[in-house]
């Protein structure tokens, strides 16, 4: 994978738009679309600012056979397994401590007729052990769940965004050309999440029927349209809308030429009155 395509593959991953990754590295919009068409490339300054954004190093940047997005993900599942070591053993410290603090409280009532203080016996005589663990694993099962759902929030984001910041409202017959040419990628690689694609009376889906609609439209610079957007229950964009958009000036020549009707048969008349 080529550094323009790691570049903007890192950045969609986070669902950042150009302007918010211009801004992380203080440099111009155009800089960073410049990177990402492979025009320019970043200094090493700045290499090393996006290498440590992602959390990655500047030779999975520049290796050509490097995954530095995969990496990354690898690095977020590690980080995620030692956070749940470390509050495994602290819960196992926890009981350690209790089981130990109610066997000394027997011990030091029988010797001294007294009773460690409350505080420190109190929770672990009220609760059994299996309580404790019922508690503390319910916690984390529903730290899991959030952390899910905020991935399930992070991967939607994600999937929209690279829709969205490029090819929304109004565009051109270039652009539009290509979005369908991404719709076709992205049906192929998410099966799960597939766009529908409607342009007049034309619905497609399929690789084959894209194509087929993509033919439908025109690719010239001066060709407008507007493209709209529908979600499913999950946030998802699900189907895109493309209608056409007449010129300002295609509009100024037919109101000239609605005008010039109106008088022709103004003058008509007037003749046949004349008559």
């Amino acid at each position: 994978m080529k550094l323009e395509e790691k570049l903007m593959k890192l950045r969609k991953e986070n669902a950042w738009s150009q302007e918010e990754f211009a801004e992380k590295l203080n440099v111009t919009r155009q800089t960073v679309s410049k990177w990402e068409l492979g025009q320019t490339t970043p200094d090493t300054d700045n290499l090393t600012k996006i290498a440590s954004i992602f959390g990655i190093s500047v030779n999975d940047l520049l290796d050509e056979n490097a995954n530095p997005i995969e990496k990354n993900s690898k690095s977020s599942n590690k980080n995620g397994s030692l956070v749940k070591i470390l509050i495994l053993v602290v819960i196992l410290i926890l009981v350690l401590l209790g089981i130990g603090a109610i066997t000394i409280n027997k011990i030091f009532n029988k010797v001294t007729n007294q009773a460690v203080p409350k505080s420190i016996v109190e929770m672990f005589e009220q609760y059994s052990i299996s309580d404790i663990f019922d508690t503390v694993f319910g916690k984390i099962q529903e730290s899991e769940k959030e952390i899910e759902e905020s991935k399930r929030n992070f991967d939607r984001d994600a999937f929209n965004s690279k829709f969205k910041n490029l090819y929304y409202g109004s565009t051109n017959g270039f652009f539009m050309n290509n979005f369908v040419d991404e719709v076709i990628k992205s049906n192929e690689e998410h099966p799960n999440n597939t766009i529908i694609v409607k342009y007049k009376e034309s619905e497609a889906k399929s690789s084959d029927d894209l194509r087929t609609l993509k033919k439908q439209l025109k690719s010239g610079v001066n060709d407008k349209y507007e493209i709209y957007y529908e979600y499913d229950e999950n946030g998802y964009i699900n189907k895109a809308i493309i209608e056409d958009v007449e010129s300002e000036e295609k509009n100024e020549k037919n109101m000239d030429d609605a005008i010039n009707d109106v008088k022709k048969m103004q003058q008509k008349m007037m003749e046949q009155m004349n008559h």
